[in-house]
Formats: structure tokens, sequence, C-alpha cells
């Protein structure tokens, strides 16, 4: 017997359940409807509920289990069977579905939505059955012919045995020698004592030579007493060598270099000193210009980009002789620096700064620095017209810079 404070209880917790489940929180409503069934256990509505939540959370075990309960407390509950067909369809508890479907449609005729359900219920089961392999009769194996025919059949045709798989026969053919019958003298050849007989390829002296006098064993070196005289014999003895399978090996190590380095001090005091040679002095046409550049190329960066003018640049870079701006660049000039110098070029021959052999000089070097023709390649339309106007300003060119000037892409 359900007191009125449980049942109050339990249409409390039924009623934050039925919230939570059109709130979509079925794990909510799961929890609401357990403390309903907690707090009234004989109420067929509160499992009923859960199962609904259940079905709505894929737990259709949990779900099944609800279902028998209500149908344990009410057993004509359409509800409950309906819910658990769902939950056993889902399982793939095909047959089982259809029965609580069919009872269910017998409780209720007028029920569409149970139809429905069966129906698809009817089609799943019958695919089912159309999946699984038809079983088919053992193949019948024919009986053995008897060992024994009978005599009807040994007077007709014989019985047919199985073919048996043919097999290729390969001749063999004995090849022996035939005897003759003319006996022939036999080949000369060496005799038996011939054979026997012991040969050298090397004369034997008629008396064996005197046997080698015994060596006398080498006396046993004393160990060394401290670590400066084992030191000193470790340094002393061979540090390696080639060794030959002739015999003829060859050893190398510390002594011989240390006499060696003596014998070279003794021949240098022996000696006189030699005379010093006489000073060459170079003749101006001999003396080269250094090639290394004063300053990094960082360095140079720095202070090429702190100059506002063209006068500026100019001056900074007359501060790197011509022919040492290769080792200046390597092989990181750029585009924009090699812009950037070609009109400082134009600005300094346009005002008179400089004079057209000083700029050549330093054109000719550019040409020369590493990846110089690929920088030109990539040049644009006005840059490659300010190369034009440098080398017009320049002058004529002689017969020494013209490949200079194919570098540069003037002709």
């Amino acid at each position: 017997m359900t007191t009125p404070a449980a049942f109050a209880a339990g249409q409390a917790a039924k009623d934050k359940g039925n919230a939570a489940f059109k709130a979509g929180d079925f794990a909510d409503a799961v929890g609401h409807y357990s403390a309903a069934m907690r707090a009234d256990a004989r109420n067929p509505t509160f499992p009923l509920n859960r199962a609904a939540a259940y079905l709505r959370l894929g737990k259709n075990e949990d779900a099944e289990r609800d279902c028998g309960a209500v149908l344990s407390l009410d057993p004509r509950s359409v509800k409950a069977l309906f819910r658990r067909a769902q939950a056993r369809a889902a399982l793939q508890k095909l047959a089982d579905a259809q029965a609580d479907l069919e009872y269910a449609v017998r409780l209720e005729p007028a029920n569409d939505e149970v139809k429905r359900e069966l129906k698809r219920v009817d089609e799943a089961l019958q695919a089912q059955k159309r999946k699984k392999p038809l079983r088919t009769k053992p193949a019948e194996v024919p009986a053995v012919p008897s060992a024994k025919p009978t005599p009807t059949k040994l007077a007709s045709t014989p019985a047919k045995s199985p073919a048996a798989p043919k097999r290729r026969r390969v001749p063999i053919e004995i090849v022996e020698p035939q005897p003759t019958s003319s006996t022939a003298p036999p080949a000369p050849g060496p005799s038996t004592s011939e054979l026997l007989t012991p040969r050298s390829s090397r004369m034997l002296s008629a008396s064996p030579p005197p046997p080698a006098p015994a060596a006398a064993p080498s006396p046993t070196p004393k160990p060394p007493g401290t670590f400066q005289a084992a030191k000193e014999a470790r340094a002393g003895g061979p540090m390696g060598g080639i060794f030959r399978p002739d015999g003829r090996h060859t050893l190398f190590g510390a002594p011989a270099q240390k006499q060696a380095k003596e014998n070279a001090k003794e021949e240098t005091k022996a000696s006189p000193p030699p005379a010093p040679a006489p000073a060459v002095v170079p003749t101006p046409a001999a003396v080269e210009t250094p090639a290394k550049s004063p300053m990094t190329l960082f360095a140079f960066t720095r202070r090429w980009d702190a100059q506002k003018t063209a006068e500026d640049r100019w001056a900074l870079l007359n501060e790197i002789p011509p022919t040492g701006l290769p080792a200046l660049f390597q092989a990181s000039l750029e585009s924009a620096m090699l812009a950037g110098l070609l009109a400082t070029f134009r600005d300094v021959l346009v005002r008179g700064v400089a004079q057209p052999a000083q700029v050549r000089a330093y054109l000719l070097s550019v040409a020369r620095v590493p990846r110089f023709g690929t920088v030109v390649l990539f040049m644009g339309r006005e840059e490659r017209a300010v190369i034009g106007e440098v080398w017009g300003l320049v002058g004529d060119a002689v017969a020494e810079e013209e490949r200079e000037r194919r570098a540069w892409g003037v002709s």
C-alpha cells in the first residue's frame, strides 16, 4: 500500500523527469524517474517513462528491462509492449519484437503507430531471412563399383575405371664400349718404375748443410722501477711497422724519429748558416691591389643605408677598392643593393662628382661578384634602363671590357 507522502514524492520526481525529458536532458530525466521509482515502486508509469529516456540514450537493454517491469505490473500496457518491441528491434531480436507488436495490435486494433512499427519489423525480419544462406542437400556420392564384376558385365563391355594420369616415359639408352676383335699393341707410356722414381727440380747437395748454431737466449729485461723509467722504456720501443709475408718487415717508431731529429740538430750545428738571399724588390707593374675588403658586408650595408645622398654613398664606396667588391659581397649580392649601386653611379656621373674611369672600374668588379648573372636576370625593366644609362655615361668600351658589358646585358 502506497502512502500519500510516497505518492506525492513520486509524482514530484516524475514531474521533474518530464521537464528534463522535454528539454532533451535524457540522462537527468533517468535520474528523476529513478527517484520516483524509489518513492513508489508500485506505479508502472515511472519505469515506463524511464524506458522512454533509455531509448533516447540508446540503452536498449535497460529499456527492455524497464518495459518488462511495467508489464509485470500491467500486462495489458500497449505502451510498454511498443517500447519493448523498439528496444528488441534495436537489439536485433526481431522475432520477439514481432510478437510484442502483434499482441499490442490485438489489444488496440486502431493504433496506427503500432501497425507501422509492426510493418517495419516484418520487413526487417524478411530481409534477415533472405540474407541467410540456404542449406543445400549434401551431394550424392556414386557408389564404388565392386571389384568382382557380375557375369552379365563380363559378357558385355567391361566396367570403365577412372582414367589414370598419363605419365611421360623417357627412353634411356645405355652406351657401352664395344670390344674390338683385333688386339692392338698398347701405346708406349711410362713404366711403373719410372712413375715411382723421385725427382727434384733443384740441385741437391751431396752432404746436408751443418745445423745452425742455437741462438743464445735473450736476457729478460728488468722491469722499470719508477714511472719515469717506464715512460722512457715505452717511448724507446717501436711504435709500429709494416709486416710482410716474405720477412721484409719495416719498423718505425719513436727511436728512429728521435735519432733523426738529433742527427738533424747536429748537422745544423756543424754546417754554417746559409747566406741570406738578396731581397727582390718588386717592380711597380708587379704590385697588385689587394682583393680583401676592409669591412664586412654587414657593416657596409648598415653604413650604406645610413647615407642619404649619392655623394655620401660614393664616398663610402671609395673606401673599398674596386677589386675588393667580389670579396665583400661574395654570394650575398641582392637586387636591391645592385639597384642602389647603379643609381649612385648614375647620379655621381651626371653631377660630375666621379670620373667615368672610376665608375668603369667598379662596374667591371661588380660583374665578377658570384651570382651576378642571376641577380641581373631578375631585374626589372626600369633597373635595366638605368644600366644602359650608366654604361652610356661611362663611354665607349675597350676590347677587354666587352665581356663585362655583355654580362651587364649591354651590347
